[in-house]
């Protein structure tokens, strides 16, 4: 995972997306499978925090008009063969599936629907952005999506921003995390956290004018 995650961060260059790798550095308490609503909250807001107190977070003041976007010859091929390897990451597969679940009622890949669908005040008041899936609207979930990052979380499992190739109108975040079974084994995931990415508007419309050609990549999405 070390090899891979570092492959990811070269190929994201923008500062905000290269927040600290600390390989589950903290676990919120007892067994994954039995967390509370409070438990994951703070799960959340830890990882919030750990994406604000990025020293290197930017703010875009300038005319999006002005802003070129990437192409792929602005990448190496051996950075762009790896980051084209997130699509069959689990944490990623993962994400997908819930968002299916989410659209058919399933609620698959997520053991605390009513908190992921109807998002947390909490997160809200400290983020200033909307939570949860029944805050947008499921049009986003019907589209692929393209990830822009995919980073080891300081709570456990993995923070990844994305876009969605057919609304790309804004940037959304979601906490995957990893379900223990006998011998600590990796028995599933569970989508423990979804808002907007916490980061100004104009900053996200920056973001998406700067990698507009990968977000129209329909190949390389999910």
């Amino acid at each position: 995972m070390n090899m891979k995650f570092k492959v990811r961060k070269n190929f994201i260059h923008w500062p905000i997306f290269i927040m600290i790798a600390i390989l589950f550095a903290t676990f919120l308490l007892v067994q994954v499978n039995n967390y509370s609503n409070d438990q994951i909250t703070e799960g959340i807001l830890a990882s919030v925090d750990q994406i604000e107190k990025n020293p290197d977070r930017p703010s875009f003041t300038g005319d999006l008009n002005d802003v070129a976007p990437l192409k792929a010859s602005d990448f190496t091929k051996e950075d762009l063969d790896n980051y084209y390897k997130v699509y069959s990451d689990p944490y990623v597969i993962h994400l997908r599936k819930s968002l299916n679940g989410y659209l058919d009622g399933t609620n698959y890949g997520m053991d605390a629907p009513e908190f992921i669908i109807s998002g947390n005040r909490d997160i809200e008041e400290s983020t200033g952005h909307k939570s949860g899936l029944a805050s947008f609207d499921k049009s986003y979930y019907k589209s692929k999506f393209i990830v822009l990052s995919l980073e080891n979380s300081i709570t456990g499992g993995m923070n990844i921003t994305f876009v969605f190739q057919d609304k790309s109108d804004r940037i959304f975040w979601a906490w995957i995390y990893p379900l223990r079974g006998e011998g600590d084994e990796i028995a599933g995931y569970d989508l423990r956290g979804f808002s907007e990415m916490d980061m100004s508007h104009q900053d996200q419309l920056y973001f998406i004018k700067l990698y507009e050609n990968f977000i129209q990549d329909k190949e390389h999405a999910i």
